[in-house]
């Protein structure tokens, strides 16, 4: 990619002298005898007078197949130009209770905030158990194989914390290894 870059400017560079050279031909890099270029010009003077009519044609349709050369190029270019997708507006999901987290496990989702809220519960509780089944002297759950599927045990959960007001304020981590040590228990 950076030799692109380089190569690029260096070549139109060489060019542009080439051509600021070329156009000076008694001085300069490039030096070229002036008679041929007046001898081989006006031998192209005489050849071309006939063809003059159609010569103005043949320009006329070189200048219409470059504009629309030029005119598709930029519009694939303009339409090939990435546009920003629009920004999604922020959900703030700030659950830190049992109460707020089985509202949340409990939610029918139809927008974006409930949609939220539900991927948020499953997410928590998934995290709270991976985290704490890494820990030697943590709780101990056992779930059986085949797992029952998450969302009825998120179900379960919420009506655990409906069941007893007194579990509506206990920190939702606390509530959910609560929850599933007694829903799920090691034999």
């Amino acid at each position: 990619m950076m030799l692109t870059t380089l190569i690029m400017p260096l070549t139109i560079a060489v060019v542009i002298m080439l051509v600021v050279d070329l156009d000076r031909p008694e001085r300069g890099l490039i030096q070229v005898p002036v008679q041929p270029l007046i001898d081989a010009q006006q031998e192209f003077r005489l050849s071309c007078e006939p063809r003059q009519a159609l010569a103005t044609r043949e320009n006329a349709v070189r200048f219409i197949l470059i504009f629309w050369l030029t005119l598709v190029c930029v519009s694939s270019a303009k339409a090939a130009t990435p546009t920003k997708p629009p920004k999604a507006a922020l959900v703030n999901v700030n659950i830190r209770t049992a109460k707020g987290l089985a509202r949340a496990c409990t939610v029918i989702p139809t927008g974006q905030t409930s949609f939220a809220q539900l991927n948020f519960c499953n997410g928590f509780a998934q995290g709270v158990l991976q985290t704490e089944s890494q820990n030697p002297s943590g709780t101990k759950i056992c779930i059986p194989s085949p797992a029952p599927k998450r969302s009825e045990t998120m179900q379960e959960f919420a009506g655990w914390v409906r069941a007893d007001t007194s579990r509506n304020n206990e920190v939702a981590s606390v509530a959910i290894l609560r929850f599933m040590a007694g829903r799920f228990p090691c034999q």
